[in-house]
């Protein structure tokens, strides 16, 4: 029986561990449809201060969970195994970048402060500093997808000063359901998308991009 018990207690520890690693979801290169057109020079980073990495010790490229059956939670990881920061900061100049401008990335880790990532921008010498922190993004799929965020954008002048500054928070968002068990997987970068849109395309932050 204990041999049984053994056996039994190996093979599920085998499937957690690779239920864990299947989970992936598209993040980066992605191109929302920003509103704003121009050929001025930009500089994109993005700050992730998430709870669940600074204080909770989870990975940067963890974005959420994706449940069983009987809901247990497995992580959500970016398919590109790269930190939820970069793959932002990646579709940001991607969707920039199609309506003309001329962008780059600063990359950041979760241990910077914001005046340290505004320093390097900064120094770019662009003319216009994007920041985006991101608070809070996490999605929670079982038979159906949950989005919440909480992330401001800064966005700055050549000089670092501050042009304006914008919240944008989303509480049990529906991405769509999840019923074949990987529509995730299309719902929630469609969903990442349209949040772009939202912050880039509200008037006052579409107005100092211009």
């Amino acid at each position: 029986m204990k041999k049984i018990n053994f056996i039994i207690m190996a093979l599920l520890a085998i499937s957690v561990s690779t239920n864990a690693s299947l989970y992936k979801v598209h993040y980066d290169k992605l191109v929302a449809n920003i509103e704003a057109k121009g050929t001025k020079s930009v500089s994109i980073a993005t700050l992730d201060h998430r709870a669940k990495i600074q204080k909770e010790g989870s990975s940067p490229d963890c974005v959420g969970y994706v449940r069983s059956t009987v809901g247990i939670p497995y992580s959500l990881e970016t398919k590109s195994k790269k930190p939820f920061s970069d793959d932002v900061s990646s579709s940001i100049n991607e969707s920039f970048a199609k309506k003309g401008f001329k962008c780059s990335v600063t990359t950041t880790t979760p241990n910077d402060s914001a005046n340290i990532v505004v320093d390097k921008l900064k120094n770019s010498g662009s003319d216009i500093s994007i920041l985006l922190v991101t608070n809070l993004w996490w999605t929670d799929t079982h038979m159906a997808t949950l989005l919440e965020y909480d992330v401001t954008v800064n966005v700055y002048d050549k000089s670092g000063n501050l042009l304006v500054s914008k919240n944008f928070t989303e509480s049990s968002k529906g991405l769509g359901v999840n019923i074949w068990g990987n529509e995730y997987q299309k719902n929630i970068p469609n969903g990442f998308t349209e949040a772009l849109e939202r912050f880039f395309n509200d008037p006052e932050i579409k107005k100092v991009l211009e």
